[in-house]
């Protein structure tokens, strides 16, 4: 069963959690046994467990021990630039560095369909004209085995009203997952327009998303296609914003992978 998660040291994701319990028709019911401390609410119109914990997400490598099919996060999003928007993506860490959880040079497993149905649904009940609803590049801990993503609202630009939007989001995806081919996007800035525009016309569900800003570590784009569920069989990248000797390395990488490539 899939279980969302909020955190009560994040007021943003807090929010979301309340707007879900009311929205989800979640129920409090018993602790899970392997997180006695945590708040646990059930839903079965939703079909989906519920907990609230009192770690930052991005520490959470412990909710591997639930054994959820996948791990819904609901988060607050720090932008530098303070942009309105509502934001979905896969979690790992692709340098050598893991400044916000997680582990160096390492990826969780992401859940592409999950993803896509989130982003789809967030596109479709944004009534706010403020809002964009985008997936951002893999970026951040947890590390986990369980299939998981994040759903974010930016935190400046939080209300009421922008979290029942993304708790009314998330209940219509889990209502609604279809299936449809999974890739990795390879390219492009941190926030991923194009690989949304492509996941909103239903063409590919995206799994983790390596920007630009990372494309010199083309060793870790099979581990980008292996973890996630399902796994990826193509990589988009996009074309125009890696330079051609970069751009050579990353096809070498992806052929040595035996994984196909589209332009975007």
């Amino acid at each position: 069963m899939p279980c969302i998660v909020y955190s009560e040291l994040d007021s943003v994701s807090v929010g979301i959690g309340n707007a879900l319990i009311g929205i989800g028709e979640f129920e409090k019911s018993a602790a899970f046994g392997k997180l006695p401390d945590a708040l646990h609410f059930t839903s079965g119109s939703v079909g989906a467990d519920m907990i609230a914990v009192r770690t930052p997400l991005i520490e959470a490598e412990y909710l591997d021990r639930i054994n959820a099919d996948v791990l819904v996060f609901l988060s607050r999003h720090s932008s530098e630039k303070g942009v309105p928007s509502f934001t979905v993506h896969a979690t790992g860490n692709w340098s050598g560095e893991a400044k916000l959880g997680g582990k160096p040079g390492e990826l969780s497993v992401a859940a592409p369909l999950y993803m896509r149905a989130v982003l789809y649904a967030l596109s479709t009940t944004n009534n706010d004209a403020a809002m964009t609803v985008t997936y951002e590049a893999t970026h951040h801990g947890p590390l986990l085995n369980t299939p998981s993503l994040f759903v974010e609202i930016e935190k400046n630009s939080y209300t009421k009203e922008r979290a029942e939007t993304v708790a009314n989001a998330v209940v219509a995806a889990m209502r609604n997952i279809e299936s449809m081919q999974v890739a990795i996007g390879i390219g492009g800035m941190h926030y991923s327009q194009k690989f949304t525009a492509l996941a909103l016309s239903g063409k590919y569900a995206f799994g983790h998303i390596m920007s630009k800003y990372y494309i010199d570590n083309t060793d870790m784009l099979i581990k980008a296609a292996e973890r996630s569920e399902p796994k990826a069989t193509k990589a988009v990248i996009e074309w125009k914003s890696i330079n051609s000797i970069k751009r050579t390395n990353v096809l070498d990488a992806l052929e040595k992978a035996g994984i196909q490539y589209e332009k975007a």
